[in-house]
């Protein structure tokens, strides 16, 4: 498997004031935006993609559907 690197970004490593509570994701959302058909997005655990189970449900599923892979 041939890996290319789309995007880096340090996802949900900003301090909030409500940090329970991550609406704005700047750089989650510009690494699901580089994301192209065949590549695969690799996390290290699955609450730094979602902010909750809905959130990451719906991110999984619209992935699914770019073809684009998901490894945790």
């Amino acid at each position: 498997m041939r890996w290319r690197q789309r995007a880096s970004a340090r996802i949900g490593s900003t301090k909030t004031m409500h940090p329970g509570k991550r609406d704005n994701r700047p750089g989650l959302d510009a690494c699901l935006k580089a994301l192209r058909e065949s590549d695969t997005l690799v996390i290290w655990k699955l609450d730094r993609l979602g902010r909750d189970l809905r959130h990451l449900v719906n991110t999984v599923h619209d992935l699914t559907k770019r073809g684009v892979g998901l490894k945790v």
